[in-house]
């Protein structure tokens, strides 16, 4: 569950760099997936 959030939460972050709506920079969403932590799950 921790890595679906972590790849949605990066996908997103990606996606609003665009100034076109629904696409997203593969480069882009792997960096920020790096910096991503989910905090506060009992998984």
């Amino acid at each position: 569950m921790k890595e679906i959030l972590r790849k949605a939460s990066a996908i997103s972050a990606a996606a609003a760099l665009r100034e076109e709506t629904g696409f997203f920079v593969k480069e882009d969403m792997e960096r920020i997936y790096q910096e991503v932590r989910v905090v506060g799950l009992p998984l």
